[in-house]
């Protein structure tokens, strides 16, 4: 059996396969574990630098005039008129915003730490990996058969698919940290306006935090494929156990994917952040 496959090369999808999902859950889980500033540096540096500046002074700008609107909008309120308490109301926030302006990029670096930490501490020093076992009969009929390249095309579109996920977390990052002062001088504006600024931040958390939910969802749909004692196999296992497992590889790069692109919406669900 060793020198048919050899002759073949069958080995070469089954070993190819399985190369590339770990590149791909490799780099993943590396990639989970960086702060903003380690993932590119001229990237951060660009956008706290220069973007972020540049939002900023144009946020300066604009938070007079939503603190004007917001007491023109006290004035033209014939009912209510400009009391004690509402004026204490707009100063705070306008304590809230400069405070929020000032401060926005460390607070938001601890944030991105945190959810980095927790995600390492999730996934561990080792990454996913699919199910393994010899090549028998059954891996030789399946591969030689119809499945051996649609292996390994599966293990690099679903391998790809999770590196991509967590690399655009971090292009979003970038683009929710620069725009982070027009959104917070919107408090000044009153109800309405300040809507603005927690939908950015609805979207800070969420993408800050997401990276948390995909750890474990890599972490607990692995641990579920592999762990498939619930089917029974006793039947065919004798003579097609290498088969199995590589069907078996498949359910989990398909379910670990799955997993993954959905975290962004269950995590929106659980916390209400959409």
């Amino acid at each position: 059996m060793k020198k048919i496959l050899e002759f073949f090369g069958i080995k070469t999808f089954y070993n190819s396969a399985y190369a590339i999902w770990n590149f791909f859950m490799t780099n993943t889980c590396a990639l989970m574990g960086y702060d903003l500033d380690k993932i590119s540096p001229k990237a951060y540096k660009y956008v706290t630098e220069t973007a972020y500046p540049f939002f900023n002074a144009i946020g300066g700008s604009l938070l007079a005039m939503f603190l004007l609107i917001g007491y023109l909008r006290k004035v033209d309120n014939l009912k209510e008129g400009i009391t004690y308490e509402s004026f204490l109301e707009m100063i705070i926030k306008l304590f809230i915003a400069e405070g929020i302006l000032l401060n926005a990029t460390s607070l938001m670096n601890e944030f991105i730490s945190i959810a980095s930490i927790a995600s390492k501490y999730f996934m561990g020093s080792t990454p996913p990996n699919l199910v393994t076992t010899e090549m028998d009969l059954g891996s030789f009929l399946l591969y030689h058969l119809m499945m051996g390249i649609v292996f390994a095309v599966m293990a690099f579109i679903c391998g790809a698919t999770i590196l991509l996920t967590v690399f655009k977390r971090y292009l979003n990052l970038f683009m929710v940290i620069a725009v982070c002062p027009l959104a917070t001088v919107t408090i000044a504006g009153g109800r309405g306006f300040e809507n603005t600024f927690y939908a950015w931040m609805k979207t800070f958390f969420t993408e800050t935090f997401k990276v948390v939910i995909i750890a474990l969802a890599l972490r607990v749909s692995g641990f579920m494929v592999s762990s498939m004692g619930y089917i029974n196999t006793n039947y065919i296992s004798g003579l097609f156990d290498g088969a199995l497992a590589t069907v078996t590889s498949m359910l989990q790069m398909l379910i670990v994917t799955a997993a993954v692109k959905g975290s962004d919406e269950l995590m929106k669900r659980m916390f209400d952040l959409r």
